[in-house]
This record gives structure tokens, C-alpha cells and sequence, in this order.
């Protein structure tokens, strides 16, 4: 199943919109691959009970490497609720940097 996702005004969007190092390609690219890979293998990724922050948790993990548009690496991981998932929807409540920049 596929899924639209909502991604958090102030927890995910304003933190990709100021995450030092993305260029403007680089972001509209993170955020294409976010539609991408969650929206449309959703159901593979909430599959994924080691993902879960709790076995019957409504949250998992989605981790996601993506180049900032100047070559470098960076590794985000997104925490992500199904409790919409009925409505096909998936909520993108949170994002964090795990890794300092490297390239390639």
C-alpha cells in the first residue's frame, strides 16, 4: 500500500529546512526520496518489528542516507507513527542527524 506522508511543521520540515550543509537540490531531493521509499514501501518498512521503539509500539524508525547535494553523506533517521495508516497516511514526527558529513 502506499502512503502520503505528513511530515511535522517544526520537528522534521523546519529541521530539514535548516540542516546546515543541504543545498536546495539536496533537500527537495531528501524529501522526493522520503515520498519514495516510505510513502510507497510503507507497509515493508512498518513490517520491520525490530524497528519498532516498542513491540506494540505505533512508532518505528526509518533510517535514511542521503547525499546533501555537494557530495557528502549524511545519515538521518526518521520516527515515524502508523496510527493513520488506516487513512493511508504515514506521520513523520521527528528527525535527527546521526552522522558528522562525510564524502564519498
Amino acid at each position: 500500500m502506499a502512503y502520503d506522508l505528513s511530515l511535522h511543521p517544526e520537528r522534521v520540515l523546519a529541521f530539514l529546512h535548516q540542516l546546515e550543509g543541504f543545498t536546495p537540490l539536496g533537500r527537495v531531493r531528501l524529501i522526493e526520496a522520503l515520498e519514495q521509499n516510505l510513502g510507497e514501501h510503507g507497509d515493508m518498512f512498518r513490517g520491520r518489528a525490530e524497528m519498532r521503539l516498542a513491540p506494540a509500539s505505533e512508532y518505528f524508525w526509518f533510517d535514511y542516507v542521503a547525499d546533501d547535494g555537494t557530495g557528502r553523506w549524511r545519515s538521518l533517521w526518521f520516527l515515524v507513527s502508523d496510527r493513520a495508516a488506516a487513512s493511508g497516511v504515514l506521520l513523520v514526527e521527528f528527525v535527527e542527524e546521526r552522522t558528522e558529513p562525510v564524502s564519498p
